[in-house]
């Protein structure tokens, strides 16, 4: 098999010529910011920039796979035909022959238009009841979920504003079976479940 040939990652290419850094992969916005948007019902701009986010995280994870096979690739190519230090039956050294792996297929990017065409009323019934595993935990992506962390947010920043905090704590959450509690620890444990279901649940509508 001979070396694939590079993919074109001209549209990931920064002034210099140099590929961007796939460490670029950022959470869509802070919880503030999120619950600001919601509780304002700015739901359809929040929605146009995580549908623009979610495009630009798929393009960077297929450019972080083709780079980590490149790096495969050129090593294999550097090694194949040299001695491998074995020898076959007849005391002839046994060369190295290079295992090239293939290149995945970019993906096409998705409109906005198209993405929002796929939510038909039964996909966000379905969505919205069995949302996400956190932690074991099958947690709905419900008004009462998005309620009860947006509320608990504001009450764990009012408490810090007199040098205290709720956690940790025992969180109350809707799952597909009825509710189940998810232990916090910590408020930075809380704002990583939120970053998670916040999303998640915005992307519904």
């Amino acid at each position: 098999m001979s070396k694939p040939e590079l993919p074109d990652l001209s549209g990931f290419l920064n002034e210099d010529g140099e590929v961007v850094s796939t460490n670029s992969l950022q959470t869509l916005c802070d919880p503030e910011r999120f619950c600001c948007l919601v509780k304002a019902g700015k739901v359809d701009s929040l929605l146009v920039k995580f549908h623009a986010e979610k495009e630009r995280f798929i393009q960077l994870e297929w450019l972080a796979e083709v780079l980590e096979i490149q790096v495969y690739n050129d090593e294999q190519e550097a090694i194949d035909g040299t001695e491998t230090g074995l020898f076959d039956v007849d005391e002839n050294p046994i060369l190295h022959e290079a295992e090239y792996q293939e290149y995945p297929a970019q993906p096409e990017p998705e409109t906005f238009e198209e993405w929002q065409a796929l939510k038909t009323p039964e996909y966000q019934s379905n969505k919205k009841l069995n949302g996400f595993d956190f932690n074991g935990v099958q947690v709905s992506l419900s008004l009462e979920n998005q309620s009860g962390i947006i509320d608990l947010d504001y009450a764990n920043k009012i408490a810090e504003a007199g040098g205290g905090t709720l956690f940790p704590l025992n969180f109350k959450t809707q799952t597909p079976k009825g509710f189940e509690v998810i232990r916090f620890e910590t408020a930075a444990e809380f704002t990583i479940f939120a970053l998670v279901f916040l999303p998640q649940r915005a992307a519904l509508f």
